[in-house]
């Protein structure tokens, strides 16, 4: 049962990296380069807060398989 969350852990940590560089990709794209920078700062820190907040959950999944059961 633990792999089962662990997999989906890892789906879900997966998704929000890539959701993350969709945002910070957009907010370097031409588009909103030519609005300006105002518009241009939240998908940013969006893209770089949505990447930070994975990496602990990656780390969580990798734990939870790797760790002996009692």
């Amino acid at each position: 049962m633990k792999y089962l969350w662990a997999l989906l852990g890892l789906l879900y940590a997966v998704l929000s990296i890539y959701v993350g560089y969709l945002f910070i990709t957009s907010a370097v794209g031409a588009k909103l380069t030519q609005k300006g920078l105002l518009l241009q700062v939240p998908p940013l820190l969006g893209g770089i807060a949505l990447i930070l907040l994975a990496v602990p959950l990656l780390w969580n999944c990798a734990r939870l398989v790797t760790a002996r059961t009692a």
